[in-house]
């Protein structure tokens, strides 16, 4: 059953993630330059920017989504992709606030792609808890007959 509601909500978890490969996350001005920050630009780390390890865990994040919706059929597999892809967002929101605060910048503005790991986990949740009422309705079910 793919034409479920947590379908939808970890659509919108893997639309946000890829969205992030092309959304600033920052606008850094450092030694004299204006930086756009992006987790898809590999930048040059004199300026203390490096995304890269940013850009491996967005990939796996958006992996992980792509495998959830695809594995309908064994719902404790998903509700365990779905754990692993809200520790793996958290951590990825961590990485990019602390690439942030050790960025040696004159001036920097905070652009919303840094709030986007947030979504994900919002919508993670979503499906997690609908995920995991689905699974409770069919145990219960195996339990009538």
């Amino acid at each position: 059953m793919i034409q479920r509601k947590q379908t939808i909500f970890l659509l919108l978890a893997l639309a946000v993630s890829s969205l992030l490969f092309f959304i600033p996350i920052a606008l850094i001005t450092a030694n004299g330059q204006n930086l756009i920050l992006k987790i898809s630009e590999i930048h040059d780390t004199n300026n203390g920017v490096n995304t890269m390890p940013d850009l491996v865990l967005l990939s796996i994040i958006c992996l992980i989504s792509c495998i959830t919706i695809l594995l309908y059929k064994n719902r404790t597999f998903q509700l365990r992709l779905c754990i692993a892809n809200i520790l793996l967002s958290a951590a990825l929101e961590g990485l990019m606030f602390f690439q942030l605060i050790n960025i040696h910048a004159i001036d920097g503005t905070i652009k919303y792609g840094l709030f986007f790991p947030i979504l994900i986990i919002i919508f993670q949740i979503l499906a997690f808890i609908g995920i995991r009422k689905d699974d409770k309705l069919v145990k219960s079910l195996d339990r009538i007959r």
